[in-house]
């Protein structure tokens, strides 16, 4: 799924939910844009974001360690690192294999 997609989503939804306001296109690449900004700033800061039922955001250190390259044989070093990572919610987990249960 693109952004694209994600945006028509997000918009046919909201004619659905909201019928009274319409959004345009624009406005809705805005609100998607605006949250993804803020949900970026807010896990490189080092906070955690959750979401109930969806699930948690936050930001991991991993250790410097040393690792074998497998091609030349050599050791070399990785720096300590900060990656963000997800952790899914109860309700997301449980309709991910509910609709995959289904499909199968």
């Amino acid at each position: 799924m693109t952004k694209k997609d994600l945006t028509d989503l997000f918009q046919n939804s909201l004619k659905n939910s909201l019928p009274y306001l319409d959004f345009s296109g624009d406005d809705v690449v805005v609100i998607i844009d605006t949250f993804l900004s803020v949900l970026s700033e807010s896990i490189a800061n080092g906070n955690e974001v959750k979401l109930r039922d969806f699930g948690t955001f936050k930001t991991k250190i991993r250790k410097e360690k040393e690792v074998k390259t497998p091609t030349i044989n050599n050791k070399i070093l990785l720096k300590e690192t900060a990656i963000p990572i997800f952790k899914p919610g109860k309700y997301l987990k449980k309709i991910t294999e509910e609709r995959f249960q289904k499909k199968n």
